[in-house]
């Protein structure tokens, strides 16, 4: 992936399919809000970049056509881009993005606490509608098709002054250095809070590519390095890469991005770092008199880095690539990107094997505790001693990350519970997630391909049973922990006759860095030969399909366990009673028993199965064996 961006970033054609069109560059301006004092700032703008840069550049016959192109909401009216347009006798391209899905919460907003405020940032609240602007300028502004066939854009903000002429053409100038990327001024976030978690982040990105992140592939820049959004220039195929995309994806499914304000700036320079030749990067601000790119600050007349406080240091960068925003001297730095030190994990066991299961939200606790409880009265965790060196089987629970601090306090309380985390998760998503049926009504589709971080659990334990937390165990199943098979996955087929299929919620495995490493490469595969709700369900299916057992990029076979182990309550409830006697575990495959109300019917001997291990795990006397 890393070769594929490095000659992007040195190719000097444009994006894919637009090769077809006459290449053009574009100027792009984004306008939201309703303060007049904002369509001030914009004509000004737009009056000194025709007198300072696009007459003159005019008059030298320049190699490409220059498009300006106007993102805005519906605050900038029609009236107003009447008024824009007989100005300045040009064509403008004016986007309406008000309806775009940037500009949109998340759906899982809906379970914040209505008081809880986004956008926390060294002690200010940043305004909804600009955490949607940056979430828009950072990623999809570049994919829209407005820009198609551009090769260049040249990126200002409405209160961006060309205040003196421009001394070359700025996009010639870019063709001529085959430049990826160009930037006037460099800032270093000092208040921490606005890139909270950003580092942690990264890491789980460079570990999910499987890239060392002290290769020196970042190399001369700090994680808190920006390049000031106000006023830059860049290659428009590098930011529609695959990779650029990916890591902006992977960077919007941490909630960060909207509540510490991850600013695109910051992000900018470290896919930069992380993707391009540091060749491909200029800092212009010494072909520049300081007077001819003015940032005001919104509207307030004052200069953004005049004196008095500041949440972010300015710093002018005059060393070869990058800006290391520091009091040091560059050539005393060290080559390779500066994170600080990743905080230890809380996580510590000596127990070879695990029982692992999953848990969304608050919701699901009380599963897990119908589990846990099931699990040991069924003699799943005594009888699990004999195969796990003499040590019982831990129980762990997987948090990736919308548990209650109430809820978490309390697993972390427990001394039976190994909490694993959401800094211990790295977060997986498949590009397919959009097609399929989503359980959790459309809520966090990919915390579903999260739960496939068992495989990556080898320095924990090395032999995993993995329940769903809708299942209540029947009979002990600590046989399941005996070498009793060479893949490295068992499971119980999904339906009789479809074995190539077989149901994720239930599974025995061997976790290991090359498993789980092969596991991440192939979630962008094009399609998945199983199933058609590409869930995590139908990836696992497809990495395992028979068809690749001596496919050594796959995963191999895998080893169908009896289906008497595991009972399907969509087909258990036919034959309830058959079930109950036979099965080891019964899984609510048809809604989770703690939301669903009673069933009528056989079905119901099913139902009061769970209810009644429900009440024996709510109850504060220790839970007895099952009678033999």
């Amino acid at each position: 992936m890393l070769l594929v961006a490095l000659l992007l970033c040195n190719m000097r054609v444009g994006y894919g399919a637009q090769n077809t069109i006459k290449p053009w560059d574009a100027i792009v301006y984004l306008y939201s809000g309703e303060d007049m004092g904002r369509f001030k700032q914009l004509g000004r703008s737009l009056d000194l970049l025709f007198l300072n840069y696009l007459d003159r550049r005019s008059l030298e016959e320049p190699s490409r056509d220059v498009k300006i192109v106007i993102f805005h909401d519906t605050h900038l009216s029609q009236g107003k881009q009447q008024i824009i347009e007989e100005r300045h006798s040009v064509p403008f391209r004016f986007v309406n993005i008000e309806n775009h899905r940037a500009l949109e919460p998340p759906p899982w907003r809906a379970y914040d606490k209505p008081d809880f405020r986004w956008a926390r940032c060294a002690g200010r609240i940043w305004r909804d509608d600009y955490v949607y602007m940056n979430i828009f300028r950072t990623g999809y502004m570049y994919t829209h098709t407005a820009l198609d066939g551009a090769e260049y854009i040249m990126r200002l903000d409405t209160d961006l002054y060309l205040e003196k002429a421009v001394p070359f053409d700025l996009f010639d100038r870019m063709r001529s250095d085959a430049l990826t990327y160009a930037y006037h001024e460099c800032t270093f976030e000092r208040a921490e809070d606005c890139l909270d978690g950003l580092p942690n982040a990264m890491r789980a990105y460079l570990t999910m590519v499987n890239v060392d992140h002290n290769a020196g592939h970042m190399d001369r820049i700090d994680w808190r390095t920006a390049y000031a959004g106000n006023f830059g220039i860049a290659r428009l195929s590098f930011f529609r890469s695959k990779e650029y995309i990916s890591l902006v994806q992977f960077l919007l499914n941490r909630k960060n991005m909207y509540r510490a304000r991850w600013a695109d700036q910051n992000i900018w320079a470290l896919a930069l770092a992380l993707f391009c030749n540091k060749t491909a990067v200029a800092n212009w601000h010494q072909l520049f008199d300081d007077g001819v790119a003015v940032h005001r600050s919104a509207g307030l007349g004052r200069l953004i880095n005049a004196p008095g406080p500041s949440r972010a240091t300015p710093n002018i960068c005059k060393h070869e690539f990058g800006c290391i925003c520091t009091n040091s001297n560059p050539a005393d730095l060290a080559s390779a990107v500066y994170f600080p030190p990743l905080k230890h994990s809380t996580i510590s066991t000596t127990r070879p094997c695990a029982y692992v299961t999953y848990a969304f939200n608050d919701e699901f606790i009380r599963g897990v505790r119908v589990l846990f409880s099931s699990l040991k009265r069924s003699g799943s965790i005594d009888g699990g001693t004999a195969f796990c060196g003499g040590i019982a089987p831990a129980l762990a629970v997987m948090d990736v990350g919308y548990l209650s601090d109430t809820e978490r306090t309390k697993l972390k309380h427990n001394l039976d519970v190994v909490l694993i985390g959401p800094d211990d998760l790295i977060p997986l998503d498949s590009p397919h997630a959009a097609r399929f049926l989503d359980r959790y009504q459309g809520r966090q589709a990919h915390h579903m391909f999260t739960k496939l971080n068992i495989f990556g659990l080898h320095k924990l334990f090395s032999r995993i049973v993995y329940l769903d937390a809708d299942i209540v165990v029947l009979k002990s199943i600590a046989n399941l922990f005996d070498k009793f098979h060479t893949p490295a996955l068992a499971a119980v087929p999904e339906r009789e006759g479809l074995e190539p299929e077989f149901n994720a919620g239930f599974l025995v495995l061997d976790p290991s860095a090359d498993l789980f490493a092969k596991l991440r490469r192939h979630l962008a595969d094009d399609s998945y030969l199983c199933g058609f709700r590409a869930t995590d369900q139908s990836y696992l299916c497809h990495f395992f399909h028979p068809s690749r057992a001596n496919d050594t990029a796959f995963g191999g076979t895998w080893n169908a366990l009896p289906r008497s182990y595991q009972a399907l309550w969509k087909d258990a409830r036919k034959h309830p009673k058959q079930a109950l006697e036979n099965a080891h575990v019964l899984h609510f495959n048809g809604g989770k028993p703690w939301k669903r109300a009673l069933c009528t019917g056989s079905c119901q001997l099913l139902e009061a199965r769970w209810h009644e291990e429900d009440s024996i795990a709510r109850s504060t006397q220790p839970a007895k064996k099952f009678a033999t």
